[in-house]
């Protein structure tokens, strides 16, 4: 059996409404007498991260959605450069400029899955490394201004505000070494996403809903999702991968290999009222092993249209099967556990 994962482009709409929600904001509160931005430019950026937003919630408009997204985002992340050649050594400058390159990352994860010209094995390594590079920054961000970020923590959630910093600072060093060594990187960037939309939810609703009138709240609070959207994407990329072989299926190929034939015979087994299942038995190097299969499985490897048994009467009958178990009778009692475990999160035992 082949592991598959359920197909979602769920971070690509949440990076997309995020992207034109900011957008809006810069349209509403932006000072154009701050001397940072040209009006022009301002006004450029802002209708591109709402038009790109808009698009990119549409299949059939996602990929030129996601290109005028990143055109929009690499003009904010080249505004960022400025800062830190002038003053390198403050890692504000930097922070801002990863924070912006995340979400160039996104949207270029966007367009490049939707064009074909990328493999996936290919994007899943850019993405991994990118975003890892991001989430790296973002842990120096924290550690460096460790104090600053303690206060943003609700006073309200126990135990004390510096220990939420500390946290949060650790598992986003967690997560770069993941995602940067392909170390369950799969989970890595969905347990990032989960922390990256607690922070929205937590600190900068409540903020915005506090004091509406503050531009910064509203600007954060977008930013806050966008990266949010921006990592999301990635792990939708990651478990869209192609498919991978389950942990079930790997231990079936390395002891049954193909063109194995079964040395003793194919019968029925009893189990649960609701269950049934086909117990195969084979002499493999000299050990005897128990293994449980579906029916499907066992068209799989058997090309049988259904799957025969013998009787003790000698007819042969057939019968479907439901419960699909792996079990070596000398081998390791843990391998069962480790297959529901694997299965009830979804993920394989690479992920």
């Amino acid at each position: 059996m082949i592991a598959s994962r359920p197909n979602s482009d769920l971070g690509r709409h949440v990076f997309g409404v995020a992207a034109l929600a900011s957008g809006l904001i810069t349209l509403a509160w932006h000072d154009y007498n701050d001397g940072h931005l040209l009006v022009y430019i301002v006004y450029a950026a802002a209708s591109a991260l709402i038009f790109g937003g808009a698009a990119s919630q549409f299949r059939r408009s996602a990929k030129a959605g996601a290109a005028v997204l990143g055109a929009a985002y690499l003009v904010i992340v080249l505004q960022c450069v400025p800062g830190i050649v002038a003053a390198p050594q403050i890692y504000n400058s930097w922070g801002n400029f990863f924070e912006q390159f995340s979400l160039l990352t996104g949207a270029a994860l966007v367009y490049a899955r939707l064009s074909s010209a990328w493999r996936a094995e290919t994007l899943n390594w850019i993405g991994r490394i990118l975003m890892g590079i991001c989430a790296a920054s973002f842990t120096l961000e924290q550690a460096f201004y460790l104090d600053a970020t303690a206060k943003f923590v609700p006073k309200w959630i126990p135990p004390t505000q510096m220990f939420w910093a500390v946290t949060t600072t650790v598992l986003f060093a967690l997560a770069a070494v993941a995602l940067l060594t392909n170390r369950m990187a799969l989970l890595a960037s969905r347990l990032l996403t989960m922390m990256v939309v607690g922070f929205g939810l937590l600190v900068w609703v409540p903020l915005t809903l506090s004091n509406p009138r503050n531009h910064t709240n509203w600007s954060e609070n977008a930013e806050t999702f966008e990266i949010a959207g921006a990592v999301w994407i990635l792990a939708d990329l990651l478990g869209k991968r192609a498919p991978e072989k389950s942990y079930k299926r790997e231990c079936q190929e390395t002891f049954f290999p193909v063109g194995s034939v079964p040395t003793l015979f194919l019968s029925r087994h009893s189990a649960q009222p609701f269950e049934r299942a086909l117990v195969i038995e084979w002499s493999c190097s000299g050990d005897v092993v128990s293994c449980f299969v579906s029916s499907h499985e066992t068209r799989r490897s058997f090309y049988f249209p259904v799957v025969p048994f013998h009787c003790c009467d000698g007819a042969i009958r057939s019968e479907t099967a439901s419960l699909t178990v792996i079990h070596f009778m000398s081998g390791n009692a843990w391998s069962y556990l480790r297959l529901v475990a694997y299965g009830f999160l979804g993920l394989s035992e690479r992920a």
